[in-house]
C-alpha cells in the first residue's frame, strides 16, 4: 500500500455515519417541498408531517402523522405520492423499526395502502373535468386497482420513507474536511436512471455535520425528447446532520439539465428541501 494513501484509508473506515440515537417521545416537524421549474411550467409539491419516535415491548417504532399534503395534479411518480399522502391526512401511521433505524414493519399496511390508493385516484379524476361525476368515480376506480395489485416492495417503501428521510446515512461516512470521489444515482428529466461522478465533502460547523456533494455528467435522451441525442445533468446537494441523535436537520438537492444548445437550449430544474425541528 502506498505510504501517502493508508492515513487517508484508514481515516475512511474509521469514520461511520452518526448513529442512530433519536430522542423518544420528542415531536419533530417535517417538512418537505419541491420545486419543479421547466421551460413554462412550474410545479410546487409541499408535504408537512409530525414525527415521533419511542419504545416498548417490542422495540422501537415511529409514529408519523401527515398534517399536510399539496400537490398539482398527478403528472409524475412525485405527484402521485402526493397525491396519495392526501388521502392520509391525520392518520397516524406506525412503523417498527430496528437499532439503526431501518423500518422492518407498517402496521395496518393493507388499511394504509388503501387508502393512498384512492388519494391518487381521486386526484386523478378531478382531472377529467370534461367527464360526469359517473365517468370520474370509474375512472378513479380503475386507477385505484391498477395501484391496489403493486408489489409490497413498492408498498412499503411509500410510507418507510416518511421516516427514512429524516435519518442520517452513509453520506456523512468519510474523514471530515477531505472531499471524496463519488457516484451520485439520479433520474432524467425523462425518467432514466443515470449515475454522475462528483465529489463530497463533509466537515463540522456548529456542532452539526454538513455534507456537500457536487456531481454532473452528459446523460442520453429518449427520441421524444427533440432533437437532442443527449443533455448536460448537474446535481448539488447539501445536507446537515446532528451527530448526537442522527438525525437531519435540513436537506437541500438541486438538479439542473441543459438540453441543446445555443438558442435550442432548454433548461429543466428540480429543488427538493427536507426541514427537521423539534416541536417544543
Amino acid at each position: 500500500m502506498n505510504a501517502l494513501l493508508a492515513p487517508l484509508l484508514i481515516a475512511q473506515a474509521a469514520v461511520p455515519a452518526p448513529a442512530f440515537a433519536p430522542p423518544l417521545a420528542t415531536p419533530f416537524r417535517i417538512v418537505t417541498e419541491r420545486i419543479q421549474i421547466g421551460g413554462d411550467r412550474q410545479q410546487h409539491h409541499r408535504t408537512e408531517r409530525m414525527l415521533r419516535f419511542g419504545r416498548n415491548a417490542l422495540g422501537l417504532y415511529a409514529e408519523v402523522t401527515l398534517i399536510a399534503a399539496t400537490a398539482p395534479t398527478p403528472g409524475d411518480a412525485a405527484d402521485m405520492f402526493e397525491a396519495g399522502y392526501r388521502g392520509l391526512l391525520s392518520r397516524t401511521i406506525v412503523l417498527r423499526l430496528d437499532e439503526s433505524g431501518n423500518v422492518s414493519e407498517i402496521e395496518d399496511l393493507d388499511s394504509l395502502w388503501e387508502a393512498f390508493c384512492r388519494g391518487v385516484a381521486a386526484m386523478a379524476a378531478s382531472r377529467r373535468t370534461d367527464a360526469g361525476a359517473e365517468e370520474r368515480e370509474a375512472f378513479a376506480e380503475r386507477i385505484a386497482a391498477t395501484l391496489r395489485v403493486s408489489p409490497i416492495a413498492r408498498r412499503r417503501a411509500a410510507f418507510a420513507t416518511l421516516v427514512s428521510e429524516a435519518i442520517a446515512d452513509d453520506d456523512f461516512a468519510q474523514p471530515h474536511g477531505i472531499p471524496l470521489s463519488v457516484e451520485v444515482p439520479g433520474r432524467t428529466p425523462f425518467g432514466g436512471a443515470v449515475t454522475l461522478q462528483g465529489m463530497r465533502r463533509v466537515d463540522r460547523a456548529e456542532g452539526l455535520l454538513r455534507s456537500t456533494t457536487e456531481a454532473s455528467g452528459t446523460v442520453p435522451l429518449p427520441p421524444a425528447a427533440g432533437t437532442a441525442e443527449s443533455a448536460v445533468m448537474t446535481i448539488a446537494i447539501e445536507r446537515t446532520a446532528d451527530p448526537a441523535t442522527g438525525l437531519l436537520r435540513t436537506a437541500r438537492e438541486t438538479v439542473r439539465t441543459s438540453i441543446g444548445e445555443d438558442d435550442a437550449r432548454r433548461e429543466l430544474s428540480v429543488v427538493s428541501t427536507v426541514h427537521i425541528e423539534r416541536v417544543r
